[in-house]
């Protein structure tokens, strides 16, 4: 334009100078295509300030350019650890719209699923047993068959006393409170079901009501059994998984490592003891980005 030459127009250089060093072709003029050609975005980016076509745009002074080259490493791990996150949270975010789209169709199978679960519960210890274990047996059925009937009052708007739009999560939620208010304190039905339970809200990715019932469950076995009892520890590790999707990493981590501890006191700690500490530290490492540990 007949324009005298300044820094401005330096800097405009500079990018042209970039460009053709990282493109392989010191002959090549940026065309309207040029970014196809540079794999880094931050180098991208320096680029294309650079080569603005008004001065008054070009934002950006050699030293910056000169820094960002330096510290290109180092900025292109920060984009990709960026990535990372923002691509993990997309996809939670599209997780959880296709569970709420997904959501009313579940009820009926969750219902059945857990009626299902429960009735296998109290049918397997039946077989060449006294009366008296029978009889227990029959208490510990009827009492699943109102926990499930609770459930099943809740979910059904057309039920006596049901309330209206009721959803799957009020519908267990009323019920795992039924199961704490109505069960026999040593009953073992208690964590059992309320595990269950925990079981369908990881399911259907209710979080905050999934760490709710783990805890739950998990109380009860510390009290039945007590701390270091096999399915007590189980129980504790599954308290992870929550934790760390209710963003409690810290919580998280203190909880597993009292399990870890717990299981190396064990003489002989069960494999599926191990395994599922394991799978809760890669689930943690992976959550807090530490690639190397995971």
């Amino acid at each position: 334009n007949g324009e005298l030459a300044d820094v401005k127009s330096d800097v405009y250089s500079l990018g042209v100078i970039v460009y053709q060093i990282l493109s392989g072709d010191i002959r090549k003029y940026p065309d309207p295509h040029w970014e196809n050609d540079i794999k880094s975005g931050i180098v991208a980016d320096i680029i294309r300030r650079s080569l603005t076509g008004e001065r008054r745009r070009r934002n950006i002074s050699s030293h910056e350019i000169s820094k960002t080259l330096t510290n290109l490493d180092h900025l292109t791990e920060i984009e990709r650890l960026d990535e990372l996150k923002r691509a993990r949270l997309r996809e939670e975010e599209e997780q959880r719209k296709r569970w709420r789209a997904r959501r009313p169709a579940f009820v009926a199978a969750v219902l059945v699923l857990l009626f299902a679960s429960a009735f296998s519960l109290m049918q397997a210890r039946s077989a060449q047993q006294a009366q008296l274990r029978a009889e227990a047996e029959a208490a510990r059925a009827n009492s699943a068959r109102k926990f499930v009937q609770d459930i099943i009052t809740t979910a059904d708007p057309s039920a006596p006393g049901a309330p209206q739009d009721a959803t799957v999560s009020t519908a267990l939620m009323r019920a795992l409170e039924a199961l704490k208010n109505s069960h026999s304190e040593d009953s073992p039905d208690r964590p059992e079901l309320a595990a269950l339970v925990g079981d369908i809200f990881s399911t259907l990715d209710f979080r905050g009501e999934e760490l709710n019932a783990r805890q739950f469950s998990f109380e009860e076995y510390k009290r039945q059994l007590g701390p270091t009892a096999h399915l007590t520890i189980r129980s504790q590790i599954l308290l992870v998984r929550p934790l760390i999707n209710n963003r409690r990493l810290d919580d998280a981590r203190a909880v597993l490592l009292e399990c870890e501890e717990k299981i190396s006191a064990l003489t002989n700690p069960p494999a599926t003891l191990l395994f599922l500490a394991e799978h809760a530290r890669l689930r943690l490492h992976l959550h807090m980005l530490d690639f190397s540990k995971a």
